[in-house]
């Protein structure tokens, strides 16, 4: 759902609500399950930056699903050689 999507970043960003990167990733997550892609890529962001939230298996795992998009590729790449 784009709501979900939306209160997702803004837990991320602060915007408007007090930071909160567990409600995020919550929100998220279901977003990325209703096809968000840019869910998914938040998502990616935070396991691949957030120190408490680091999961580069998880991170791998939602770029591996958008593999055929050029700039997911990248992202992939990014995200394996990060590990």
């Amino acid at each position: 759902m784009k709501s979900d999507e939306s209160l997702g970043a803004a837990y991320f960003s602060g915007n408007g609500v007090e930071r909160n990167i567990a409600k995020s990733i919550v929100l998220l997550n279901k977003a990325y399950n209703n096809k968000s892609e840019s869910a998914g890529f938040l998502l990616t962001v935070i396991h691949l930056t957030e120190p408490a939230h680091k999961n580069y298996q998880r991170a791998l795992e939602i770029v591996q699903n958008y593999s055929n998009n050029p700039a997911s590729k990248e992202l992939y790449t990014a995200a394996r050689q990060s590990r």
